[in-house]
């Protein structure tokens, strides 16, 4: 938005309300907070102004929290404000990283900057989730790089090739998910009980049981 005093401001399709529509602080500063923006298909996959959702990338461990707070045409879906970006690439020609979406549609009640509400709303999401009996699965889709079909294919024979699983990156995505209470449910003050969800529940001494 051009200012009759020639100045430009960087806008949002979500305002603050923290000052008249126009001025700066009507308008989320995306150097200083996590959002994204709302593309058509996200809309049609029932996404909102407000959702929470997670980036992470599970070749390094960076990770953040964000919300859905501008509006983007097309049909991309990782349109980010520059915070989120410059989490994962804080120097130039890092681009071109595969960088991992979950989206959680109606989860946002309010329009905040407040990343600790964007966490505690995706960790009361995933608690729930990590209590499906195919829990585990959500580690090994997103380890096999979202791809449905090699994640049918372990299903169907119990095992894959060393080669199809990155240890490593599977290690990540459990620490990550953890983090935002992706883990088998407590029952009071008992302890959690093992396996928790990520303890790779096929034979020892696989290349996933070595990193879980």
């Amino acid at each position: 938005m051009l200012q009759a005093n020639g100045y430009y401001i960087s806008t949002t399709a979500v305002q603050t309300g923290k000052a008249p529509a126009g001025q700066p602080g009507a308008y989320f500063d995306g150097s200083k907070v996590a959002y994204g923006a709302l593309t058509p298909p996200l809309v049609r996959l029932g996404v909102n102004y407000g959702d929470y959702a997670l980036a992470l990338r599970p070749e390094t461990g960076e990770h953040i929290p964000f919300s859905f707070l501008d509006y983007g045409p097309g049909d991309k879906v990782a349109e980010v404000s520059g915070k989120v970006f410059d989490r994962f690439f804080p120097r130039n020609n890092q681009e071109g990283k595969p960088i991992t979406f979950l989206v959680f549609p109606m989860s946002g009640k309010t329009y905040t900057d407040d990343e600790a509400t964007y966490k505690q709303g995706i960790q009361n999401i995933l608690r729930g989730l990590s209590k499906a009996a195919n829990a585990d699965d959500l580690f090994l889709l997103l380890a096999l790089g979202a791809s449905l079909d090699r994640l049918e294919a372990l299903r169907a024979t119990g095992s894959l090739d060393g080669s199809d699983i990155p240890g490593i990156r599977y290690g990540v995505l459990i620490r990550i998910l953890r983090e935002y209470e992706y883990r088998a449910a407590r029952s009071g003050p008992v302890p959690v009980p093992k396996p928790e969800t990520g303890d790779f529940p096929f034979k020892r001494g696989s290349v996933i049981d070595r990193t879980a």
